[in-house]
């Protein structure tokens, strides 16, 4: 064993290149003995440590990653010796006081220099190809790149650090590749505004970045800045593709500088692209429409009491009921949804068009965010007491038993009857003020008691609820769930709601806390087991069942004023309850009913990561 390096090794290893000529310049042949050398280069420079030699010691460093991924070294030995310099240069940094250690250059390279010796500890592990090693790695890999669901993904990265921080022959890790497929993932919502692998990778890269058992190996950081701006150069993008990557582009190079760097609500407002306020142009054809309407007729003849019940703060009403006892003993249920749609006359509607970009209203903590102007909405769609408005009534005629003996939708101009919030209802219900509100309460109690008996299983989602508040979640979940298997049995394609509720990686053979040692047979097996998870609640044009609302059938018809989905979920009515379109008609709408629902799926991610992010700004900025 070496006592000291000469002035003259030190040169030697200071001008060579590259393994080949360091060999040639130390007369060493084997990489066995060359990497045993330089670790014993190493144990020199940190056992009489010096600020001096950092040059000397970030070369070895470089020789020994260069060195790591050949074949024909002993892995125990040169993990072993690896650990023990890992554990010197960790002891030497606990031996500085903690309150000096970030100012201390000394302590700086050290935490550097173990940092690069525990990822090289790991590089060696990796790259002999150990069966188990390699299993475990491609399971993680298979995961974050390929079922792409951010609890497996953030569990993963969590459990398993050592195979995040592992590189491969070219000096590429997880976090490298990431990037890589964060690019592509800026491209493809520039392009097609397909934006759910771009908010998955700022998710787990995000979890990368702040996950301490991760070493932030600063030349990866710098390459993969590096390949940002090179990838941005290369790509022609027309100005407004150029203007939504621009921001995403920016984002992700101060992430990566900065791990604790947060967006403000302007930059999020342009990477998500949210804007606040509406176009002129829109809400002026807004009210060119709301001008048409009062020349609609009105159909009044079957003198319903229509009323609404929402929150008090509720602006926005876009469901009604009506109940009426016949005298053959049915109960006549009438559901009255507000319709943008036949408000808007046609798809082409800037309004209309607008609100599907919007996708959804979101409720912030200092504003709402409509999918529709509020004047629009106020003065035009909200089924609002005293003013006639459009709507769709869906019907039901329902036994005491509960069977269904008649369905069937109609579009017309109604008159909502009353206003009630959930506070002034539940007094009603104990104590109603008229022999309008006594019969249609005791009606509604009549029906609720049929209705959830043979037709709702009470799920989480009805507890602590009042009881105005259960009777109007249960006929709007129960119009969901009749218009969704109305549609479903009768072949009419439909943005069906689908969610499972019980995904997990313990269903497919793995254990988050640690990874099998997986032979190949075993890994195939892991891998196909993920492939059969239901990962999410999800839009689907095939219909599957709601587990959460025990439902083998469900849609979303009841709030086109707040979501979207309830939009589409009227342009197929239209399609195919109305206009009865033929078949080639009905092949292209399919098609466009597709698209339509990935978008739909893609915009639900994007608001509930924009709300999230949002909500962190505003608190920022307070505080």
């Amino acid at each position: 064993m070496k006592k000291i390096i000469t002035a003259s090794e030190m040169k030697k290893i200071l001008a060579s290149q590259n393994i080949d000529q360091l060999k040639q310049n130390l007369k060493i042949k084997k990489d066995q003995d060359i990497f045993k050398l330089l670790l014993n280069y190493l144990e020199l420079i940190l056992n009489g440590f010096d600020i001096k030699y950092r040059s000397l010691a970030y070369k070895i460093i470089g020789f020994l990653e260069e060195l790591s991924v050949e074949e024909n070294t002993n892995l125990i030995d040169k993990c072993n010796i690896m650990t023990l310099q890992k554990e010197k240069a960790i002891s030497l940094i606990k031996k500085v006081n903690k309150k000096e250690r970030t100012s201390d250059k000394k302590i700086v390279f050290l935490k550097d220099l173990a940092n690069r010796l525990e990822n090289l500890e790991i590089n060696i592990t990796y790259n002999v190809k150990s069966p188990a090693i390699l299993a475990n790695y491609n399971i993680v890999k298979y995961i974050i790149f390929k079922v792409k669901n951010i609890n497996f993904s953030k569990k993963l990265i969590d459990k398993n650090a050592y195979l995040i921080n592992a590189f491969n022959i070219n000096r590429e890790n997880i976090l490298f590749l990431i990037v890589e497929e964060y690019l592509k993932a800026i491209d493809d919502y520039a392009k097609n505004n397909n934006i759910y692998n771009l908010l998955y990778y700022d998710e787990v890269l995000e979890s990368i970045l702040k996950e301490e058992k991760i070493k932030k190996d600063r030349e990866i950081i710098e390459r993969c800045i590096e390949n940002i701006i090179k990838y941005d150069k290369t790509k022609n993008k027309n100005g407004k593709e150029k203007r939504k990557s621009i921001y995403w582009y920016k984002h992700l190079i101060k992430k990566l500088d900065n791990p604790c760097y947060e967006d403000d609500i302007t930059e999020l407002n342009n990477m998500y692209g949210v804007s606040f306020i509406f176009n002129p142009e829109i809400i002026r054809e807004g009210h060119i429409k709301g001008y048409k309407q009062e020349f609609v007729p009105i159909d009044d003849s079957d003198n319903d009491f229509i009323i609404t019940i929402d929150d008090e703060s509720t602006y926005d009403r876009d469901d009604g009921i009506s109940i009426k006892k016949l005298e053959d003993g049915l109960y006549h249920l009438k559901i009255f949804i507000a319709d943008p749609n036949t408000f808007c006359e046609n798809n082409d509607s800037i309004l209309l068009k607008e609100a599907k970009r919007r996708n959804e209203t979101l409720y912030l903590p200092d504003k709402i965010i409509g999918l529709f102007p509020d004047e629009i909405v106020i003065n035009y769609l909200s089924l609002d007491e005293g003013k006639y408005r459009l709507a769709r009534e869906y019907n039901f005629l329902i036994t005491a038993s509960g069977i269904i003996e008649d369905f069937y939708i109609t579009k017309k101009k109604i008159i909502v009857s009353k206003n009630y919030s959930y506070e002034e209802a539940n007094k009603l219900i104990k104590k109603p003020n008229s022999k309008q509100i006594l019969e249609t309460m005791e009606n509604l109690s009549e029906i609720d008691n049929i209705i959830s008996k043979k037709h709702i299983v009470e799920s989480s989602y009805l507890k602590n609820k009042t009881t105005s508040e259960k009777k109007i979640e249960i006929y709007m979940t129960f119009l969901g769930n009749k218009l969704a298997e109305y549609c479903a049995t009768r072949g009419i394609p439909l943005p069906y709601r689908h969610y499972v509720q019980h995904a997990n990686l313990n269903n497919c053979g793995i254990n988050i806390e640690e990874l099998p040692n997986s032979d190949k047979k075993e890994y195939t097996k892991i891998i196909k087991d993920i492939e059969k998870i239901n990962l999410s609640a999800v839009y689907s044009i095939n219909n599957k069942s709601h587990e959460g609302l025990q439902y083998a059938y469900y849609c979303q018809p009841t709030s086109p004023l707040r979501r979207s989905a309830d939009i589409l979920v009227n342009e197929c009515i239209d399609k195919f309850y109305f206009d009865r379109i033929n078949d080639k008609e009905a092949s292209a709408f399919e098609e466009y009913l597709q698209n339509e629902i990935e978008y739909l799926n893609d915009k639900r991610h994007k608001a509930v990561k924009y709300i999230e992010k949002y909500n962190k700004a505003k608190t920022r900025s307070i505080k």
